[in-house]
């Protein structure tokens, strides 16, 4: 049997959280009427747009459209998922949420986090303590010292040693009571037939980095051996509790001076960032060895939107022609995130021959800073990236830059901002402009032409449904008893729009059997952010309604429209079955317009009869 949380204990939980004492503490709130308004803690403004509804105990920003309730604010806030915020809240108000049995399976997840937390915590406890009392502990703390990192450091990073027996750390938690398969699932030691009890340590005969999240959990280890073995580095591998791509180094300690800088730094590994720290230079974060990802830069960009990449100039071409195409093609999947944060992507080079641990260590906080103050837009970045890989003093070596920079250009969205850098290209390359720009224009007609047409399209055939979808939804939400009941006999299929459709499914399956329940509390039930920035936004938006009424010609016109949707897209149907020889078939879908139409005629008597008995009450 597993704990699950008690009926009721949610409730209990919301209630003893306020959220305008909540929201206070991350943005200052003052009250406008009946409700209290701020800066939006999500994203930089000037003028506030974060509206918190005291009554309701709902928030909604109506710039960049985040909203929920007390779990939903904690969950995007700090970066956690819907147990961890129930906990932060019950732990925040000093409350002890009960909880009940239920059977094996149900809770599992959120119970092998935990696990896993304090697995991890334990490891880290023992790294720590094997650094500083064992002969190669000792060794490792005089690899660190030599490499010019102080004790002061090492200790603020709780770096560790894992002793090169092949199981001590295994051992010792198995000793602590923790039992295989969960050691197993941490990641933290591995099967093997080749030891004789059948297992040994992830980790065993390195320097431990712990990698902690933005709460400052220890979520996974990073290990570094001190000799010339292989492999040199081994990191966790993923877990319920950490995915690669969605952490980075060193945030935990870092977030403050994000915001304070408005400015994130990032380097490559562990080290870098220690050196940062160690020369007064606290906005730094590692990447971890990858390019940095979608959900990396999003946790970022809760601290800051101006985010530079740091790169040794050994690889510096490489590397940034590779992340900085990596980069822009996350920002064209992701264009409303990168809009909404104002996101500045910029890089920096250091001097040659020299990591960006080694080189702060030598140079210092003054160096760097003057460095830094040559950081360039990244788009820049890349271009001139490409250009320093080609020798464009022969034909063929101009002509596969030339390529190359038209391959990375036709990566980006703006047209406005293509044609500017083309400018730029046919000036450092002395070509002709209006020669790169004809050739861009037919990378991104091949690329893009389908795509484009196929989504303007799409605009234009569901938007009247769209607006009037929402008002249906506006009005599910905000009026009880018998208005709300008339929407509620919708059939689902009438609503062409993804988002409404699921909307409108939540609350005809949440309002089931009591259908003037408040709907405000199904906001914690919705997991998608596209969701619930709809659902929120729903919520804020009362209207005076002559409601029964209104109720009855959003109903009658949304069936209507479902129709002439459906009779719409028939008769392009039977001409092709009559092209093909099918007459049979295409008789058979002539005959299903004439019954849609006959709905649809009833469909408007109905309406009219039902208009005439509301004028007549």
């Amino acid at each position: 049997m597993t704990p699950r949380l008690a009926d009721g204990e949610l409730e209990e939980i919301r209630e003893r959280n306020d959220l305008v004492a909540l929201v206070s503490e991350y943005t200052r709130l003052k009250k406008t009427g009946k409700n209290y308004s701020g800066l939006c803690p999500f994203h930089k403004e000037k003028t506030p747009s974060f509206v918190v509804d005291s009554g309701k105990q709902l928030y909604h920003c109506f710039g960049c459209g985040e909203g929920g309730d007390v779990f939903s604010f904690v969950m995007k806030i700090e970066s956690l998922e819907f147990p961890e915020a129930i906990q932060r809240l019950a732990d925040r108000v000093g409350y002890k949420p009960k909880y009940q049995q239920v059977r094996a399976g149900e809770g599992r997840g959120a119970a092998n986090k935990e696990k896993i937390y304090r697995i991890n915590q334990l490891a880290k406890d023992f790294y720590r303590k094997s650094l500083k009392e064992t002969a190669f502990g000792q060794e490792c703390l005089q690899y660190l010292l030599k490499r010019g990192y102080t004790e002061e450091t090492i200790d603020f990073f709780e770096i560790g040693s894992c002793t090169e027996k092949w199981a001590g750390f295994a051992e010792y938690a198995l000793d602590k009571g923790i039992s295989l398969s969960d050691l197993l699932a941490s990641g933290l030691a591995i099967r093997s037939e080749k030891s004789s009890r059948g297992f040994y340590d992830q980790f065993r005969h390195r320097i431990i980095f712990p990698i902690t999240d933005v709460m400052d959990r220890v979520v996974a280890f990073g290990g570094r051996v001190i000799d010339d073995s292989l492999p040199k580095y081994v990191n966790s591998p993923e877990t319920p509790v950490y995915q690669k791509g969605k952490v980075v180094y060193g945030l935990s300690k870092a977030k403050g001076d994000m915001v304070k800088q408005d400015q994130a730094l990032i380097v490559e590994g562990y080290t870098d960032v220690m050196a940062f720290h160690q020369c007064g230079i606290y906005n730094v974060v590692a990447s971890l060895g990858t390019a940095l990802t979608i959900d990396q830069i999003r946790l970022i960009a809760r601290f800051t939107n101006n985010i530079v990449l740091v790169f040794d100039s050994d690889t510096a071409g490489e590397k940034a022609t590779e992340r900085g195409i990596d980069l822009l093609k996350e920002y064209n999947g992701n264009i409303a995130l990168f809009n909404q944060h104002n996101i500045n992507l910029s890089a920096v080079v250091l001097p040659s021959g020299m990591d960006p641990a080694d080189y702060m260590l030598s140079h210092g906080k003054e160096e760097f800073s003057k460095l830094l103050e040559q950081a360039r837009p990244l788009i820049d970045f890349t271009i001139d990236s490409i250009i320093s890989r080609f020798d464009l003093t022969s034909a063929q070596g101009k002509l596969a830059a030339i390529d190359r920079i038209l391959e990375f250009l036709s990566t980006l969205s703006s047209r406005i901002v293509q044609e500017e850098y083309i400018k730029v290209v046919a000036e450092k390359l002395s070509v002709e402009e209006e020669r790169l720009m004809r050739e861009l224009i037919e990378r991104n007609r091949r690329a893009r032409g389908r795509i484009s047409q196929g989504r303007v399209e799409q605009k234009k055939q569901f938007f009247p449904y769209d607006r009037l979808e929402r008002e249906a939804l506006r009005l599910i939400i905000h009026d009880v008893g018998e208005a709300r009941k008339i929407l509620l006999n919708l059939e689902e299929d009438v609503f062409q729009s993804g988002p409404n459709k699921d909307i409108f499914r939540l609350l005809k399956d949440g309002l089931k059997g009591s259908e003037e329940a408040d709907v405000s509390q199904l906001l914690s039930a919705i997991e998608r952010e596209e969701l619930r920035r709809l659902f929120s936004s729903l919520l804020f938006e009362e209207r005076e309604y002559e409601n029964e009424k209104t109720c009855q010609e959003v109903f009658y016109m949304l069936k209507e429209l479902d129709l002439k949707r459906q009779i719409s897209i028939l008769p392009r149907k039977m001409e092709k079955l009559s092209q093909q020889g099918d007459q049979e078939e295409a008789d058979r879908l002539f005959e299903e317009i004439l019954r849609l139409e006959g709905q649809r005629r009833a469909l408007q008597e109905e309406r009219i009869n039902q208009d005439h008995l509301m004028e007549g009450q």
